[in-house]
């Protein structure tokens, strides 16, 4: 339960972006660099060569892991041309051009599991979500013959960060608002099928959720960015 002096707007679900931010390019290197140590191991090794054989000289997981933020919010469309031919083939696609909705789903709390709200009339899932996106990812991957959505190191460039965005859990989960909670407080409404029955608006994994009222502080960037940098310089964190 939260008093309604935190800084939360339910107006400000109407005007600020939904959940588009992500792990900080640190955070997405290192689980690239995680990745890529693993793979190491004796027994992945043609895994790994698989991988280099898809990827440009000098490329490694940690290289490419940042690449799906930067195709967020820019042009797309035929007349886009960039030195690198699979980003122009990515970006001259007008069908993915919303592509930033690709990196979260904003399940209620009480969810047991991504299939348990994918059913109606409870369904919290979008067929452009980070689990189908990820799927598809690995489609084009194992593709052999008809036309895949993506180019290989497009689809390798995705599910490297995709796979990072997934374990961030306010990727994966969204407090949805009760404004009108008991004494004067705003709660955060849990079951899926009271969220569905009183169409309670959702916090967008925390993006909503404002630290010292500013809105460039929010929750949600918070833990992607300064939580990692307080971590990669050894600070201890309570929160």
């Amino acid at each position: 339960m939260l008093k309604r002096s935190v800084a939360f707007l339910t107006c400000s679900m109407l005007v600020l972006p939904s959940s588009g931010y992500s792990w900080g390019n640190k955070g997405h290197q290192t689980v690239g660099r995680i990745a890529q140590l693993f793979l190491q191991d004796d027994n992945a090794q043609t895994t790994l060569d698989k991988i280099q054989a898809i990827l440009k000289p000098g490329e490694t997981l940690a290289t490419i892991a940042t690449w799906a933020d930067t195709v967020k919010r820019v042009h797309f469309g035929p007349d886009v041309v960039v030195s690198d031919k699979d980003t122009q083939a990515f970006r001259r696609d007008l069908r993915i051009k919303n592509n930033r909705v690709w990196h979260f789903d904003d399940l209620p709390l009480d969810c047991l599991s991504y299939d348990a709200c994918d059913v109606n009339p409870i369904k919290f899932t979008t067929p452009t979500d980070i689990v189908h996106m990820i799927n598809t990812s690995i489609g084009a991957l194992r593709a052999t013959s008809s036309p895949a959505r993506f180019s290989k190191r497009n689809a390798l460039r995705l599910i490297a960060h995709l796979v990072g965005d997934l374990h961030q859990p306010l990727h994966v989960g969204s407090g949805y608002i009760d404004a009108e909670g008991t004494e004067d407080s705003i709660v955060i409404a849990r079951p899926p099928q009271d969220i569905k029955a009183h169409d309670f608006p959702s916090d967008h994994g925390a993006n909503h959720l404002l630290i010292n009222g500013i809105a460039e502080q929010n929750l949600h960037f918070h833990w992607d960015s300064d939580l990692v940098d307080l971590a990669a310089n050894g600070a201890s964190v309570n929160i």
